[in-house]
Order: structure tokens, then C-alpha cells, then sequence
């Protein structure tokens, strides 16, 4: 069964006030960077990155910078231009760029999680290729169900009807698709940096795993 990655980088940051992918966690240590050597190291078929219009890509680690491939599986950059309009259209984007793959899934982690660890993904890709009948598998930290979140491809047709703001949480709510968590232990894994006031403790965290200055990707 293949499962592409789809890494979702093309907010506006209102919150934040800035692009969050290229805010400096450590340095020469991006946010968007630090999470998309997670997902590129999950073993995925291909990963698709979709940025907004005009974004310089100064974040993406330097070994990307130059290069769409990594290693055997294909990495692009999918601009979406549409993607002020709301988050389903980011997430639609990046679904429609990596259908020429013929997925049977797609691992959807956002740019905002730094701290998803590969182990993290790599467990929710192997709960569903043990029970492949599940719609979807996501992070579990509590009661709440949260990103990295594996969409089979049953749910395909429901995500490219999304509109507006609409993500994919709107349809783990819904009755008619059954799913599975992964549980997380501590929530910061899974901390979404959203606000200023979350990057002095992200970057408290960070601190903390110095180790991603010498993570590689490999696919």
C-alpha cells in the first residue's frame, strides 16, 4: 500500500504575525524545516510541501533548497494560490499534487508541529497498514484528536469537497468514517505553535532536542 506525505506549509500566520515556517526555533533551525525532516524520514512514497504564493523557501533545509528529489521517493513543492481563501483549499492542493502517485493514503502534518517525533508518524502508518479497513488514524492527546492525521483513501472524495476553513478534523467528527488513535503521552510532540506566546516554549523545548541540528532525511 502506498501513503504519500502531504506537509502543510502555506498559512498566513495571522496570529503569529509572521510566516511561521521561517521562524527560527534554534539556530539555523526553522519550524517548517524541523518538521519536514520528520515527515521526509517517515518512509513515505512521496511528500508533497504546499506553500502560499510568493513564499522564498528560505526555510527548507538547505539540502532541499536546489533539489526536488529525495532519495528514492519524489519530493515537490506545490504552490497553492488559493490558499488565503481558507485551509481546505491548502489541503486540497496538496491531495491533488500527489494523486499521480496513486496513493491508498496520505500522512497530513502541518508546518506548526515542530516536535512530531518519526516515531510518531512511522506508528500511525503502521496501525493502518494492520487495519487498512479504518478511514483514518490520527494523533490522540486526550479526549482530542490532532495532526498527524493518515487519511485513507476512502476519505478522498470528502476532502476535495471541503470549503473554506474546513479541515480534515470536521470529518474525523462524522459518523460515517471510523478511525483509530495513536496515543501521545506528553502533548508537547504534538504542540501547535500558533500564537507569540507559544515560542518561548518552543523554543524552551527545542533547546532541549539539539539533536535535530544534526537530523538527516532520508526517504
Amino acid at each position: 500500500m502506498k501513503i504519500a506525505g502531504i506537509y502543510m506549509a502555506a498559512g498566513a500566520g495571522r496570529r503569529m504575525g509572521e510566516h511561521k515556517p521561517s521562524i527560527p526555533l534554534l539556530p539555523g533551525v526553522s519550524m517548517g524545516g524541523m518538521g519536514l525532516k520528520t515527515l521526509l524520514g517517515a518512509g513515505l512514497a512521496a511528500v508533497s510541501v504546499v506553500v502560499r504564493a510568493g513564499d522564498d523557501l528560505e526555510w527548507l533545509p538547505d539540502e532541499l533548497r536546489s533539489s526536488r528529489e529525495a532519495g528514492d521517493g519524489a519530493f515537490r513543492i506545490t504552490v497553492c494560490g488559493d490558499s488565503a481563501m481558507g485551509m481546505s483549499f491548502s489541503l486540497k492542493c496538496g491531495l491533488r499534487s500527489v494523486m499521480p502517485f496513486r496513493p491508498d493514503a496520505v500522512v497530513v502534518m502541518l508546518a506548526d508541529q515542530p516536535f512530531v517525533s518519526g516515531g510518531l508518524v512511522k506508528r500511525i502508518v503502521r496501525m493502518w497498514r494492520q487495519y487498512p479497513h479504518l478511514d483514518y488514524v490520527a494523533a490522540g492527546h486526550g479526549e482530542a484528536l490532532l495532526p498527524p492525521v493518515l487519511l485513507a483513501g476512502s476519505m478522498f472524495p470528502a476532502l476535495l469537497r471541503l470549503k473554506g476553513d474546513q479541515g480534515a478534523r470536521r470529518l474525523l467528527a462524522s459518523e460515517r468514517y471510523s478511525g483509530a488513535a495513536v496515543r501521545v503521552s506528553g502533548g508537547d510532540e504534538v504542540m501547535d505553535v500558533d500564537a507569540p506566546g507559544d515560542l518561548d516554549r518552543a523554543r524552551r523545548y527545542a533547546g532541549q532536542c539539539r539533536y535535530v541540528h544534526d537530523s538527516k532525511y532520508d526517504m
